[in-house]
């Protein structure tokens, strides 16, 4: 297995040693540990390249309290046999798995934490794992329905910024070309769109004359929302026109380069799980968070009113991450009526 780095921290002291770290020193080797006193093992899976990892070597906070610490790198592939080789050694305690979208590893991680029931188990992800549960995990990833409600919010601090440098007499028309995204994140986005600006001029981007007019004609917008998946035609369109772009799963288009997307943890979350794992005060459940990190402005694109609305709006959704079920049901009903008829969000 690939082993990132493993340090070892010991008794207050006693030496900290680790691989390129600290010259001379023996790096600790989980499979050979025979400890005077007892040990907590830990082992972080690293899968694939989250962009949420600490650039610095993890280390514990607590130098009173041993833990072996080790940081195994892998892939989706080989994921379940790197953790089988890392869990079947009995002195780890707690598993540590980093992945940017951890869907796809949930039979996988649902397996192995049945079999291990004895370990804490911390997943960290930008996308959470549908079904994963036990009283054995803690889950912590973005709140995926806070950052479309953001995103929309931010396309509506846009708007009305692009209303009052280019004094327009209306709202700019806004593209919408969103398929396969649960119907709650739509109405989060929509939610955060109609309460900055209640007058958004939004419209779905399907060939104005017609559906199987040759070429499609479509509508002319000053941006697209996009999420999903969106049909050839409208991707070229968008990336032949170049409107402002405003990507509700990252990913979408190829082209042009996004002005929003989700973003990513916040690199502390690492640090903060190896933090609790020395403090003992580890907790199980789904942790959905709201990170400063969790939205990704392009600030070559946004003006600075929009970066700076992102920075009071999270801290805000940090104390209160269901505000958009509230603010959607606050929308009046000819617009909630719109968006059924227009957008099939029910």
């Amino acid at each position: 297995m690939t082993r990132i780095n493993r340090i070892r921290f010991a008794v207050a002291g006693a030496s900290i040693c680790s691989i390129g770290i600290v010259s001379g020193c023996g790096a600790p080797d989980l499979s050979a540990m025979h400890p005077h006193v007892q040990k907590r093992a830990a082992a972080v899976l690293v899968v694939g390249t989250p962009n949420f990892m600490p650039t610095t070597p993890l280390t514990s906070t607590v130098s009173d309290n041993p833990v072996v610490l080790e940081t195994v790198k892998t892939s989706n592939a080989s994921f379940l046999a790197k953790a089988g080789e890392v869990l079947s050694n009995s002195e780890v305690t707690t598993c540590v798995v980093a992945v940017d979208d951890a869907g796809p590893l949930a039979t996988d991680i649902s397996q192995l934490t049945q079999k291990y029931a004895n370990v804490h188990f911390d997943i960290l992800s930008n996308r959470s794992a549908a079904g994963v549960s036990g009283a054995n995990v803690a889950e912590v990833y973005l709140d995926a329905n806070s950052t479309d409600f953001a995103i929309g919010w931010l396309v509506g601090v846009w708007a009305n910024n692009l209303v009052k440098v280019q004094q327009l007499t209306q709202q700019p028309a806004i593209g919408y070309s969103v398929k396969g995204v649960s119907t709650n994140a739509q109405k989060a986005f929509f939610a955060g769109l109609y309460t900055v600006d209640p007058a958004a001029q939004v419209v779905p981007m399907t060939p104005v004359n017609g559906p199987n007019a040759v070429p499609p004609i479509y509508p002319t917008v000053s941006a697209v929302v996009v999420g999903g998946t969106v049909s050839q035609s409208v991707a070229q369109t968008i990336g032949a026109n170049a409107p402002f772009l405003f990507d509700l799963t990252g990913g979408t288009v190829s082209a042009p380069a996004p002005s929003i997307v989700p973003g990513h943890l916040a690199p502390s979350q690492v640090t903060n799980r190896i933090a609790q794992m020395s403090t003992g005060t580890w907790q199980a459940g789904d942790q959905p968070v709201v990170d400063t990190t969790g939205v990704a402005i392009n600030p070559q694109l946004m003006p600075p009113s929009v970066v700076s609305a992102w920075n009071s709006l999270s801290r805000s959704l940090a104390q209160a991450p269901t505000t958009w079920q509230s603010d959607y049901a606050k929308l009046p009903t000819s617009t909630q009526i719109l968006l059924k008829s227009e957008f099939g969000v029910v």
